[in-house]
């Protein structure tokens, strides 16, 4: 029968387009934010990490939305993300293990990416192709944190059915795009 493919869903932080005006976008990003307790719960990057080259500059809007972080409130929902000291951090979140964390520079009237990490510890993460999690950190901070809708950086040589890949790796169903970029 294969894999249903939603073609036209997209996933978006629930709610987060509904609140058109300020004060209700605030109590969104209130109400959703990782307390530092939950924080404290997730694991650190691990001592086996690449340095990725991540290479972006947010405007000032775009920074808040990294500052104002992601919680995975169901189980489809794959990610949290949480901002702390200029630093962003990306977790699964079924295991709370830190996958991207990136930091950030202020530059003119934006804030540029100086350095970039991606976990290497087979245990946590099982991929090892620092050019393909570039694609893919790009893709889940674009769309899950900023809300556009990039398509999914996926892999040629994949062995799995179209939109199941994608599925797995980030919990959502946007428009797929082939990289040449290995496999886990």
């Amino acid at each position: 029968m294969g894999v249903p493919h939603n073609k036209g869903r997209q996933h978006r932080p629930s709610g987060w387009t509904s609140y058109r005006t300020p004060l209700l976008r605030a109590l969104y990003v209130v109400r959703n934010m990782i307390s530092s307790e939950e924080f404290e719960n997730l694991k650190r990057m691990p001592d086996e990490y690449a340095s990725i080259d991540y290479d972006r500059v947010f405007t000032l809007d775009e920074y808040e939305r990294l500052r104002n972080g992601l919680y995975a409130r169901s189980m489809n929902e794959k990610w949290y993300a949480r901002f702390y000291d200029n630093s962003f951090y990306m977790f699964r979140s079924w295991s709370g293990n830190c996958i991207f964390e990136f930091d950030l520079k202020e530059v003119g009237k934006g804030y540029r990416v100086v350095s970039a990490r991606a976990n290497r510890n087979r245990e946590q993460y099982n991929a090892d192709d620092d050019a393909y999690d570039v694609l893919f950190l790009d893709f889940l901070v674009s769309n899950l944190i900023l809300g556009e809708s990039k398509p999914y950086p996926s892999r040629n040589s994949s062995p799995l059915p179209k939109g199941l890949e994608q599925h797995v790796a980030s919990g959502t169903s946007y428009q797929e795009v082939k990289t040449t970029k290995k496999a886990w």
